[in-house]
Parts: C-alpha cells; structure tokens; sequence
C-alpha cells in the first residue's frame, strides 16, 4: 500500500514537471527587437560605408568623426541589406553645437534615411498606437551618440541620433 502511495506521488511530480517544461517551451517568447535595433545601428555606426569616417589608406573605421558629405542615404542603403524589404525604417539625424557652455544653439546639419518609405509608413502607425501588443505594432529604438563633425577641415562637436521603428 505505501509503495503504491510512493508511485502515485512519483508519478504526480514527474507529471507535474513534464506539463511545466511544455508550458516553458510553447509559450516562450523572444524578444529580439532590441538586438535587432542594436546591430543595425552599429552596422551603420561601424561599417566601411556607415556613419563614421573611413580612411581608405588604413583600410580602419575612425570613430566619432562624421564627415557630413558622405552621410547620405545610398550609401547607407547599398551596405545593408535584408531579405525582405518591409522589416526596418531608420531616420538618422546629424547635429552639430554651435559652442560648447551649456545652453548652446543646436542645429541640425543633416537628415539621412534607411528604408525611407518603411520609415514614412511605421511612424504615423507608431505615433497613433505605439502600445500595441503582438503582432501589427511598431516598436521604436532611439540612441544619441557624441560625435566629432569635419566639414571642409573644420571639425566641431556634434551628437547623431539614431530613430528605428521595427515591425513586430
């Protein structure tokens, strides 16, 4: 009687246990939109025909310094590629201080695009319903980097921003 008991129980928490592991791998769900946003931007920030400055002799990326004459959007868009052409819309701003004590004037210097029509669709849809769940909804990555802009040999302090909407 005991040993049937002791069975019962067994086979009660293996039971138990199998239902929760189940539930754990049916119901997991990824969320990779961050690492997504997170490697593109560095992809823009770090490739040979990304943002930053790439000095030919070297063969090396110079980080921080973004020459304003080569951020443009075909040459952003002929270093990345995805599969399918609707997954990522990116707005990336330059902007460069006017001095540096705090309160400066800020002024944009330019404004490149990735994907601009998929850029021009998700923003109204993110701005209109940004909390949508699951699947139809747009979320948004912002990232501001300091940066040294070179224009014409004259370097001055500026950020980037990065603006990523991805489709869920």
């Amino acid at each position: 009687m005991i040993n049937a008991v002791l069975r019962l129980v067994f086979l009660t928490i293996i039971f138990f246990v199998v239902m929760l592991m189940l539930n754990i791998a049916i119901t997991m769900n990824s969320n990779s939109e961050q690492l997504e946003a997170d490697v593109f931007i560095n992809r823009l920030l770090y490739s040979p025909s990304g943002v930053f400055m790439f000095d030919s002799v070297t063969g090396r990326v110079v980080t921080s310094i973004v020459d304003p004459s080569q951020l443009t959007t075909q040459r952003i868009e002929s270093d990345i590629y995805f599969k399918s052409s609707n997954h990522i819309g990116a707005k990336i701003e330059l902007y460069e201080f006017s001095k540096l004590e705090e309160g400066a004037e800020i002024s944009s210097v330019k404004k490149v695009y990735f994907k601009k029509s998929n850029y021009e669709s998700y923003k109204p849809l993110f701005d209109a319903w940004g909390k949508i769940p699951g699947v139809g909804g747009i979320k948004q990555y912002e990232k501001t980097i300091p940066v040294v802009i070179q224009k014409d040999g004259v370097q001055t302090l500026g950020r980037i921003e990065f603006e990523v909407l991805i489709p869920k």
